[in-house]
């Protein structure tokens, strides 16, 4: 695959895995500090579980984790690894309540 087909698979599988974690914090009763606290906590350990089994080239880890197999393939080149990396951290680290991936490269483009 080339950087962009997996950029968007990346975008794609990351929105997935994301949409629950924030279900999971928001549509309860409370709707506090605490709350966003946990939804942050909750992404800040996916994303250094997936960061650590990329770059570890752990299989185990990976499907563990429910990383896709076209997505495994992306992170064998050490230079499309790091952009992988990079934008796991953007989506669940630096920008925790974006919701699509137009948002996040606008967001970026601003930095």
């Amino acid at each position: 695959m080339d950087e962009s087909t997996c950029i968007k698979a990346l975008d794609d599988w990351i929105k997935s895995k994301k949409e629950p974690i924030y279900e999971r914090n928001f549509k309860g009763p409370s709707n506090s500090s605490e709350v966003l606290q946990l939804y942050r906590n909750e992404l800040g350990t996916l994303c250094m579980a997936l960061r650590r089994a990329i770059w570890s080239n752990n299989p185990g880890d990976l499907d563990t984790l429910g990383f896709p197999q076209e997505l495994k393939a992306c992170t064998q080149d050490p230079n499309m690894r790091l952009e992988i990396c990079d934008r796991i951290k953007q989506w669940l680290i630096t920008f925790p309540n974006v919701k699509n991936a137009q948002h996040l490269d606008k967001l970026l483009a601003e930095e």
